[in-house]
């Protein structure tokens, strides 16, 4: 054999092996001519416990903290033990492997740690493919690369499951026996990405409950000019009395007396401008952009849009990889699209109109490789299907990537904005209005209606010319409250975190792409809160349950920053970038956790460290009820068969009361 071909996936292995020509089919593999084309079922090896490395590691003790492996085992999961060995002997046939993983991070590592278990010699390349139809897969094939190009990703997927192992081992433990010394029944998990994730959503919705309304006014007039009429707004200035802090007319009584003063007065129009305006086309659809979409729209969860989008991409290759937190396209992609284009209008007959006004020659400011050095945005595939055999939901997911890519070749839009200042007995008005010049790919994008004052049609106007204020109002208005996450949402907040930092250091430490977790890993993260009892959903609401609040009240600050976090994960990318240790980085996390430890250790109220009874080689600890009822003390070599209990009398074993229940056992 000449070729052994790994993908990630079986699915992704029968279209690599129908592009190759298949001549023989066995149970887990392909042959094609001279080469052998199999896959994993995702991860095969899964990091050890840590009782792997040692027994001692079972019990959770301070004693035995930070657990901080020597070398880091991988162990075959057991599901997977068969293919493994199939991949193995395949191997042994080989002289060169192509790592085919999906084209990102994880991808990279799940094969090279396959590689690297069987400690392959001979070549390595890797097949990169951003989409499964015939056409992309057709290019990559032909654009063999040497896998050792991909090293900066493979480790940077390996130090993130060690910093993620590092701190959720030791922090789940530190503050769990931390939270039980002081009374916390139950488990308090600590994860790098999910308990700032968690404390997002707790902090809105803090902000949420204390909010209060602040009730506060706006005076519109009448503004009459010999070419028509036209709204226009009091613009108070700096020292106007009854103006809070944030700029807002608090004090009705001055209102009121603008209005009188204004009911009916003359003016002098100080200022017109005008100035031509472009909007650009919306950029390529990531996987939080469609998340939000989606979610807006029709209402799915996060980890229902991410399996919507996979299924796209994997099973029906409609579309292109789906796990990118890019908006931009590579500018090569710019001439596959009146092919692309072609075979939407045929997959899709309904929007044959919107195809056929597009221009291909229009190139947006989507089309940028400085922009994607990776991944590129979520677009369709030249690959031509029954929409018929799509799922309802799969159908609106595709036509939206199908609106963003077509959307790019429309005209900017583009308006006219007029703004207009006047002068009436020393104070100020304004106006601005909007005239569309160029609907362009605005007429794609029909839901929303632009409504209220900057879009009014505004008359040509000079500076100096005279006009009438009459039909003073006063408008009275309240602060709104910020609006909850939900789980469209809380995927773009935690890809764009500085967005919501209100520290002005930390806001300004972090940049924009700084985020936490991954287009991957972030539906997912949100699935497991929901079902730990950390979320719940209220209405469309993401929201945070008691449970969640009070495990989080036991976590130190550090461990639910975001900007800690979106920090570390910055790291994650210089790695992946080649511009930094990884090594370094697990060291850095090794005292990260090491301090942890230590604060807990020394916040947490000393217990007498006594032997149990019963064995004589395990140590009484002191346990939290399921029911939260109350606590019992058991014996820490429980798992090894000491079933030693005792009640709890004011923090200390009743070993008097479980002495007396023994000898009444056997009597």
């Amino acid at each position: 054999m000449h070729r052994l071909i790994i993908a990630e996936k079986p699915s992704v292995a029968a279209e690599i092996a129908q592009l190759l020509g298949v001549t023989k089919r066995f149970n887990g593999y392909f042959q094609c001519g001279d080469d052998c084309v199999s896959s994993a079922f995702g991860h095969l090896f899964e990091m050890a416990k840590p009782e792997h490395y040692g027994a001692i590691y079972k019990d959770w003790h301070f004693g035995n903290m930070p657990i901080v492996p020597r070398e880091w085992a991988m162990l075959p999961k057991e599901k997977t033990k068969d293919r493994i060995k199939l991949l193995g002997q395949l191997m042994r046939d080989a002289q060169v492997v192509v790592n085919a993983g999906d084209p990102d991070n994880e991808g990279q590592l799940l094969v090279d740690q396959i590689i690297e278990h069987f400690d392959f010699q001979g070549r390595v390349l890797r097949f990169w493919a951003n989409a499964v139809d015939p056409t992309t897969l057709q290019a990559a094939w032909s654009n063999l690369r040497d896998n050792r190009d991909f090293v900066g990703m493979r480790d940077a997927a390996r130090a993130r499951g060690c910093s993620d192992w590092l701190i959720g081992m030791n922090g789940s433990r530190a503050i769990t026996l931390q939270a039980q010394a002081q009374g916390h029944t139950g488990v308090i998990p600590v994860g790098r990405v999910m308990t700032p994730t968690l404390a997002m959503v707790v902090k809105r919705d803090e902000d949420y409950a204390n909010f209060r309304p602040v009730p506060y006014h706006y005076v519109t007039v009448t503004a009459q000019h010999q070419a028509g009429e036209f709204r226009m707004r009091w613009q108070p200035s700096a020292e106007q009395p009854g103006i809070d802090e944030e700029g807002r007319l608090v004090d009705t009584a001055v209102a009121n007396a603008v209005v009188e003063r204004f009911a009916d007065a003359s003016a002098l129009i100080t200022q017109y401008n005008t100035e031509h305006k472009r909007e650009h086309q919306p950029r390529s659809l990531s996987l939080a952009g469609i998340g939000l979409l989606a979610s807006e729209m029709f209402g799915y969860s996060a980890l229902a849009t991410l399996e919507i989008c996979q299924a796209l991409y994997e099973t029906h290759k409609l579309t292109s990889y789906p796990r990118t937190d890019s908006e931009y396209l590579k500018e090569s992609q710019h001439q596959d699209a009146p092919t692309i284009l072609s075979v939407v209008r045929d997959n899709l007959p309904q929007i044959a109109p919107w195809v056929d006004a597009c221009d291909p020659s229009i190139k947006s400011k989507t089309w940028d490789d400085t922009k994607t050095p990776v991944h590129h945005g979520i677009i369709p595939t030249p690959m031509r299907c029954n929409i018929r055999q799509l799922s309802e939901r799969e159908l609106n997911v595709y036509q939206l990537i199908v609106r963003a890519y077509i959307a790019q070749f429309y005209p900017a839009h583009e308006y006219d904005e007029v703004t207009v200042t006047a002068t009436s007995d020393g104070e100020d008005f304004a106006a601005k209005g909007k005239v569309v010049t160029e609907q362009g790919w605005k007429q794609l994008y029909s839901a929303a209606t632009e409504e209220g004052d900057d879009t009014q049609a505004l008359p040509v106007m000079a500076e100096q010319d005279p006009i009438r204020l009459i039909d003073a109002v006063r408008h009275d208005k309240k602060t709104t409250h910020p609006k909850r996450f939900t789980e469209g949402t809380l995927p773009p907040a935690m890809e764009n975190i500085y967005r919501y930092i209100e520290d002005p250091a930390d806001r300004k430490a972090l940049q924009d792409g700084d985020g936490i977790g991954t287009p991957a890993t972030r539906p997912g993260i949100i699935e497991d809160l929901k079902k730990r009892g950390f979320l719940t959903t209220s209405g469309k609401w993401l929201v945070s349950t008691e449970q969640g609040r009070q495990s989080l009240s036991w976590i130190p600050p550090e461990l639910k920053s975001p900007a800690l976090t979106a920090h570390f994960q910055r790291q994650l990318r210089a790695i992946e970038e080649g511009e930094a240790d990884a090594a370094q980085f697990i060291q850095a996390q090794t005292e990260f956790v090491a301090e942890l430890v230590a604060r807990a250790r020394a916040a947490t109220p000393y217990q007498e460290q006594l032997a149990c009874p019963e064995c004589g080689t395990g140590h009484l600890r002191r346990v939290g009820r399921r029911d939260r009822s109350g606590h019992f003390w058991s014996c820490s070599g429980w798992r090894d068969g000491c079933s030693f209990t005792a009640n709890d009398a004011d923090g200390k074993p009743d070993l008097e009361g479980a002495a007396t229940r023994r000898a009444s056992r056997q009597a």
